[in-house]
C-alpha cells in the first residue's frame, strides 16, 4: 500500500479544510475590497441603511436606529443582520414570509425595523459607518443583550424587542422561525397578535 491509499482518511480531511479555507479567505478578500468610504460619499447615504422598498421591513440609517432604540415612548422590533451573514439570510426570508403573512398589521412596513452591521459585521476603524456602529453596539451593551468586547463586535442576527427606550425581550427565547416571531409578539400583545 502506497502513503494515500494509507492515510485517505487524513488526506481527504485535510483537501476539504483547505478548500473551506480557500473559500472563506475568497469571501473575506471580496469583502475588504470594498471601500466602504467611497461608496458611502458617492451615494451621499448610509450604505448599510439603503431601504429596499420591495421588501415588507425598512432598513434605518444608523442615526435613525439609535433615535428609534432609545424613543421613550415607543414599542418596536428591531432585526439587526450582516450582509453576508447565512443565519441573517435565513432570518431575514422567515421575517419577510412572517410579514407578508401579517401585511394587515404591517401596512407602514415598520411592525419589524432592519438595521444593518454591514459588510463585515463590524465597520473597521476609520470608516464612516463607525460612530454610528459603535453607539448601537454601546446600546446593546448597556442592555445586556451583549457583552461588551475590545473588537466591538457582535454576532448576527440579533433580534430585539424595545419597548421605551430599553430591551424588553430577543427572539433568541423563543427560537429563529415564523412561529417564534409570532410568540414574542403575542407575549407583548405587540400592535394586535394576542395571545
Amino acid at each position: 500500500m502506497d502513503f494515500f491509499e494509507k492515510n485517505r482518511g487524513i488526506v481527504l480531511a485535510i483537501v476539504v479544510v483547505i478548500i473551506i479555507g480557500l473559500f472563506g479567505y475568497s469571501l473575506n478578500a471580496d469583502n475588504k475590497n470594498v471601500d466602504t468610504n467611497k461608496v458611502a460619499k458617492k451615494t451621499n447615504e448610509n450604505l448599510f441603511s439603503q431601504d429596499d422598498k420591495s421588501k415588507p421591513f425598512k432598513s434605518l440609517s444608523y442615526k435613525d436606529a439609535i433615535k428609534k432604540l432609545k424613543d421613550e415612548k415607543a414599542t418596536q422590533a428591531f432585526y439587526i443582520g450582516c450582509r453576508y451573514c447565512p443565519h441573517c439570510i435565513n432570518l431575514e426570508n422567515i421575517m419577510e414570509g412572517f410579514l407578508n403573512n401579517n401585511k394587515n398589521k404591517n401596512k407602514k412596513r415598520d411592525l419589524i425595523y432592519r438595521i444593518e452591521a454591514g459588510y463585515r459585521c463590524t465597520p473597521q476603524e476609520g470608516e464612516s459607518q463607525r460612530t454610528g456602529y459603535e453607539k448601537i453596539y454601546q446600546f446593546l451593551v448597556d442592555n445586556q443583550v451583549i457583552t461588551a468586547n475590545e473588537q466591538k463586535g457582535f454576532g448576527t442576527p440579533q433580534f430585539i424587542f424595545v419597548k421605551n427606550g430599553k430591551v424588553i425581550d430577543t427572539l433568541d427565547k423563543y427560537g429563529r422561525d415564523s412561529e417564534s416571531l409570532k410568540k414574542l409578539f403575542q407575549t407583548h400583545n405587540y400592535r394586535g397578535f394576542k395571545k
